[in-house]
């Protein structure tokens, strides 16, 4: 395994127990570290107990967000959630800086459309 994956898997863990750096929505918690020279943004994953997490895992018909046009058909809970807390991400994230947006379940899908 690339030692980038081992630090990118740490992340995304540390991500359900570390305070998050960032929460938009109530349920959507970013957690932003730096590792040598690059920026990693964690989303955490669903929250068993949570009600807020399992609603927004469920809230799965796509379609079409007007304001995003080349997402084309995305998971509307996920969407929102990215939607939600790039503006507070955007502070953070640089293009003259090397980043990368990891998670875990729901994590996983938050970053994967952040």
């Amino acid at each position: 395994m690339n030692p980038l994956d081992l630090v990118l898997c740490g992340a995304a863990q540390s991500a359900y127990s570390a305070p998050a750096t960032f929460i938009a929505g109530g349920d959507v918690h970013a957690l932003v570290t730096e590792h040598d020279d690059m920026t990693i943004v964690a989303f955490r994953g669903t929250v068993p107990t949570s009600w807020d997490d399992w609603f927004r895992d469920f809230a799965a018909w796509p379609y079409r967000i007007a304001e995003h046009p080349r997402l084309g058909m995305c998971h509307e809970g996920f969407l929102r959630g990215a939607v939600d807390i790039l503006p507070q991400l955007t502070g953070v994230l640089s293009a003259a800086k090397p980043f990368a947006i990891t998670g875990h379940s729901l994590g996983g899908a938050l970053a994967i459309a952040a």
